[in-house]
């Protein structure tokens, strides 16, 4: 059964390098740029300076693993205790200048919830009809506000605040399961520094929904989920569980990371020899369920309106593998809504059309080969060479619908893309996604004999991630909480490349002093 295990983590893995691999080459020749239309821009990539941006980091890296050998531990804990400080305040000062409201479906959202506790349900046979999806992030809010100290505090700005505090846990799940994959117990590290400095998702905070409240969930999930592989201790996966529950209820994508967890526990059992532990994903997949009931439950017992079926999800396939003049290849055209509407909501003529058009689709891309690849390619290179991952368009569309109170004109140009400042954004995107990218492929080449499940487990949840964004509606924003799990894996590689280099560096030290004294 071990041999099946290491069958399956090496098959994963070399599916996992291809895929960073193809993302590695792309992201050093060719970029992606978003306008505020929505539109995708490629063009080339200076490649020359990509290497060198890469080469300079791992000199940086290499002289701070030297230096931090240096310092003495508690020193390099107040460090990280300081920069800590200072990016939860910059965080701060970002959400009180920007004052951001929220629009499209966030505003839809946080409006259910608002007029809920106002005893307003239309938005039931209204957005929440055609999106019961929301239910749960809406039920999260409105179950804020109704409580008692934080009713009069309940704005956008205050799930921004809660954001930072749910990003802030998010990176310190990520660094506990990075520390626990490295096998490490190493307190002389940068800690979440390195987390820190990847700005898109930072930006995310003012993203009134359920991205980093669905990710810091998955996280914790993740982390007690491999807890128990550790120790096996059963309330750590049942803790599991529950937050990994709670998280598709904030945004259903992260089903995804539910079903490489059931994986993992599959690869878990095949590594202890004992087929019984397969019965967890019987727990994950009832607590899932349960926990959907309860979600349905509530906002039927609150609004007296009975839950929708909403728009099937092969609609989102359907329009996934469509052409897109006005955006890139599978990104959102209004197929879902426009078919909703044509069929008078009723969600199983919806299904039915979707089905057909989905099949005419399929059968016009088998006809045409080279086309499709095309458009797979475009598709794929427009989510996820894209390195501002929409983090400012997130802003600037919410500013081009007057739902803002951004008075100062710098930053709406800013957000606009019309200043330099916006120019080094992207150049600093860009470049940090160079450098993450090659990061992880040199962990997973230079550590390739040495991966078990465990080290594989952001891998698997990143595959999932690709490929599901190969079919359904396209958007680099939707990426984003995929690419941040690789972030760890590219501090190992560069930290193993520093170490081979340090090492070397010192046989060589060793050498000459050798030869010196001859």
């Amino acid at each position: 059964m071990k041999k099946l295990n290491n069958f399956f983590v090496k098959s994963i893995s070399v599916i996992f390098i291809l895929i960073i691999s193809f993302l590695t080459i792309n992201s050093l020749f060719f970029t992606c740029t978003i306008d505020i239309a929505e539109k995708t821009h490629y063009s080339k990539d200076n490649f020359i300076l990509n290497i060198i941006y890469i080469i300079a980091f791992i000199m940086i890296i290499s002289f701070f693993k030297i230096v931090l050998k240096k310092i003495k531990e508690k020193h390099i804990k107040i460090l990280n205790i300081i920069f800590a400080v200072v990016y939860i305040l910059l965080l701060l000062a970002f959400v009180n200048k920007m004052k951001i409201n929220p629009t499209s479906d966030q505003k839809f959202v946080f409006n259910a919830a608002q007029e809920f506790f106002d005893g307003n349900y239309r938005q039931m046979h209204g957005y929440l009809e055609a999106y019961p999806n929301q239910y749960g992030i809406v039920l999260f809010f409105y179950l804020i506000k109704c409580i008692p100290i934080l009713t009069n505090l309940f704005s956008p700005i205050f799930i921004q605040y809660l954001n930072i505090a749910f990003l802030f846990l998010c990176f310190l799940f990520i660094e506990k399961i990075r520390k626990t994959i490295a096998n490490s117990s190493d307190n002389k590290s940068i800690g979440i520094v390195y987390l820190m400095i990847f700005l898109p998702i930072s930006c995310y905070i003012t993203f009134v929904y359920g991205t980093i409240l669905g990710l810091t969930l998955s996280m914790i999930s993740l982390y007690y989920e491999i807890l128990y592989f550790n120790n096996k201790k059963k309330r750590n996966i049942i803790i599991s569980s529950i937050f990994i529950a709670i998280a598709i209820a904030m945004k259903s994508n992260y089903l995804i990371f539910l079903i490489a967890e059931v994986i993992l526990v599959f690869l878990n059992s095949l590594d202890n020899k004992k087929i019984m532990e397969c019965l967890w994903i019987v727990v994950y997949l009832v607590i899932y369920l349960i926990s959907s009931k309860i979600i349905n439950f509530s906002i039927e017992k609150i609004t007296g309106v009975q839950a929708s079926d909403g728009i099937p999800k092969i609609c989102w396939i359907t329009m996934g593998l469509q052409e897109n003049e006005n955006m890139a290849s599978g990104w959102y055209n209004g197929y879902n809504t426009n078919t909703y509407s044509k069929y008078n909501r009723d969600s199983k003529k919806v299904s039915e059309a979707a089905f057909n058009d989905l099949k005419e689709r399929l059968v016009e891309m088998s006809k045409n080969p080279k086309s499709t690849l095309k458009f797979m390619y475009d598709k794929v290179i427009s989510q996820w060479n894209e390195p501002t991952f929409e983090s400012v368009w997130i802003m600037a569309t919410t500013v081009n619908a007057r739902d803002t109170i951004v008075e100062d004109g710098d930053t709406f140009e800013f957000l606009f893309g019309r200043t330099k400042e916006y120019e080094q954004y992207v150049s600093f995107c860009n470049m940090l996604h160079n450098i993450i990218l090659f990061g992880t492929l040199l962990y997973f080449v230079l550590n390739f004999k040495d991966l078990s499940y465990v080290n594989i487990s952001f891998a698997l949840i990143f595959i999932g991630g690709f490929i599901f964004h190969m079919f359904w509606e396209g958007k680099s924003q939707y990426t984003l909480p995929f690419f941040i799990l690789i972030i760890p894996y590219a501090l190992m590689g560069y930290n193993i490349l520093a170490n081979i280099i340090i090492d070397n560096i010192n046989k060589r030290k060793k050498q000459d002093i050798k030869l010196i004294e001859q």
